[in-house]
């Protein structure tokens, strides 16, 4: 793995560690495709010095970076907004709980569980309010030996963080007093107070990076052994700290009572504690390992789709009322309504990091068209829409598959074909339909293969059906061949990713009009594998090149 995409995930999991309480470091990490590999590093550092050492000094680095970056940011936005930031906040821990109480649902019936977490619960709750006092928590060089000592506890305490599943660094730092003290540590880089701020940072990381190793040789098998209580210890934290929250913060902290108690501060905080809630939890929902279920599993598969319309969420909201609004008052000319759609498309590719290839637009021509194309994902008709990009044409779809905002509303706003597979009489009426379309000039995308499954790059059975208006049209028919389309939401990444869509040589009435369908179906599948299995074999090369460069 290269030095920067290392350092990059590290700041990554060290900004979410410290910025949103509840998402822990080790989730991030798995999350992210590190934590494995982190942990294997961590365990065979001396026995593969060099390699194990260079990766976690990047990812440690980024770590440190995406610490003091989250830390700057949430003290900048605390000082202008307390209420809103404790909110926030708020939210994210209580936001964790239900997914934590769910996983352990059907262990509450013991009685060491409870008494873990009553045991767990009070040994926090002493610490906050009779050892560290809550606000009078303090970093500072001059600080007493017993205060290092403590420091040097938390920081063997919070190791556990990187390397225990669930165990979030954000919430024990809360739970044991010492959020603030960070927040205000990480924050503070004038020059009188950095050799004072690293002096401190120091002791700490030293205690962190003995107790991160001391916990890898032991993570594999006491966590196997343990999983249980541990989880259940982790979820002690979680409950509990929401009280220090309030007693740390609100109660005892006399900058948030004389600077909080806004109407618009109170307003701010409301709709931030929701996001929050929501946002924890639907990164659970999406991330959760444990669910097995087929439709479980497609939706973390579906992490870029999330992550494009999450990250880009007022954009996505402002062009989904836009369509609807053209859509319900029937606003724009066709070719004005497939602009906009093209720039929706160009920017779910540029917040996806989705780069489509496109081969053989030398056979394109604006006349009236049935591109015929294999159906891989869910992505298939973005990945088509991008190589057609400056080609109108619509779409015939299944129905049943069309069944999500955004899909819907871009479908209607291409004029596309239902079909209804279940009235064999209503499917005639439409393929007519799309027949005098195309004599108007209209060209239209149709998936022979009628729907995906787990087929990859392999092409499944063809449906005759949507050849019928080619034949009653008379129109050109396009193959076009969609490589590692499906991978766009079938892998939980973010990577660049490279989906190919291969335009083949048109076939003209003349050429099939005295073939039956069978025959000229037969046709466009064998010239459709004939083009997979070339670009197969080009893969290959490049995979095998690649590794003897590497060599």
């Amino acid at each position: 793995m290269k030095k920067i995409t290392i350092l990059f995930r590290g700041i990554l999991i060290g900004f979410a560690s410290i910025a949103i309480p509840g998402l822990s470091a080790s989730t991030v990490a798995i999350i992210l495709c590190l934590y494995y590999q982190m942990i294997d590093a961590i365990s065979s550092i001396f026995k593969n010095f060099k390699e194990s050492f260079t990766f976690l000094f990047f990812l440690i680095l980024g770590y440190i970076i995406g610490d003091i970056i989250g830390a700057n940011i949430i003290s900048f936005i605390y000082e202008k907004y307390p209420l809103a930031i404790i909110l926030m906040i708020l939210g994210f821990v209580i936001g964790s709980l239900p997914k934590m109480v769910k996983d352990l649902l059907p262990y509450f019936k013991k009685a060491s569980n409870w008494l873990l977490i009553l045991l767990v619960s009070i040994g926090i709750l002493s610490f906050t309010f009779l050892v560290t006092k809550g606000e009078e928590v303090e970093l500072s060089v001059n600080m007493p030996l017993s205060d290092y000592i403590m420091l040097m506890i938390v920081g063997l305490i919070t190791a556990g963080t990187l390397v225990i599943p669930g165990m979030d660094f954000a919430i024990v730092l809360l739970a044991l007093g010492y959020y603030n003290a960070f927040i205000k540590l990480l924050s503070v880089w004038e020059v009188s107070h950095i050799l004072d701020n690293l002096i401190i940072l120091g002791v700490y990381l030293i205690s962190y990076c003995i107790g991160v190793f001391l916990l890898s040789k032991l993570i594999k098998s006491l966590f196997k052994k343990y999983e249980i209580k541990m989880k259940f210890a982790s979820l002690a934290f979680v409950a509990v700290s929401p009280i220090v929250i309030i007693k740390q913060c609100i109660l005892e902290n006399d900058y948030f009572i004389s600077h909080s108690f806004q109407i618009s501060q109170c307003i701010i905080g409301i709709i931030l504690f929701l996001i929050a809630m929501g946002t924890i939890m639907l990164i659970y929902h999406l991330t959760d390992p444990n669910d097995t279920r087929i439709k479980a599993m497609k939706k973390r598969h579906m992490f870029r789709f999330f992550y494009t319309i999450i990250s880009r969420l007022p954009i996505t909201l402002y062009y989904l009322f836009k369509m609807k609004r053209i859509i319900k008052k029937n606003l724009l000319t066709f070719d004005e309504r497939y602009e906009l759609c093209m720039k929706i498309v160009r920017k779910i590719n540029k917040a996806g990091n989705i780069h489509v290839k496109t081969f053989g637009q030398e056979y394109l021509s604006k006349e009236a068209t049935l591109y015929i194309v294999n159906h891989q994902g869910r992505y298939d008709g973005v990945c088509v829409l991008t190589a057609l990009m400056n080609y109108p044409c619509t779409i015939i779809a299944d129905k049943s598959r069309i069944i999500h905002h955004y899909y819907i509303e871009m479908f209607q706003m291409l004029n596309g074909e239902f079909i209804d597979k279940s009235d064999m009489r209503a499917q005639v009426k439409i393929m007519l339909n799309v027949a005098e379309r195309i004599k108007n000039g209209r060209s239209f995308i149709a998936f022979i293969e009628g729907k995906y499954g787990d087929n990859g790059n392999h092409l499944q059975e063809f449906y005759t059906g949507v050849l019928h208006p080619a034949y009653h049209s008379k129109c050109k028919i396009t193959p076009i061949v969609l490589y590692d389309s499906y991978k766009v939401y079938s892998v939980s990444s973010l990577k660049r990713i490279e989906p190919e869509a291969h335009i083949l040589k048109p076939i003209t009435y003349d050429e099939y009009k005295d073939m039956p369908k069978n025959e000229l179906s037969s046709l466009l599948k064998q010239r459709m594998q004939e083009k997979l299995d070339q670009i197969s074999e080009r893969k290959l090369q490049e995979s095998s090149q690649l590794c003897n460069n590497e060599k």
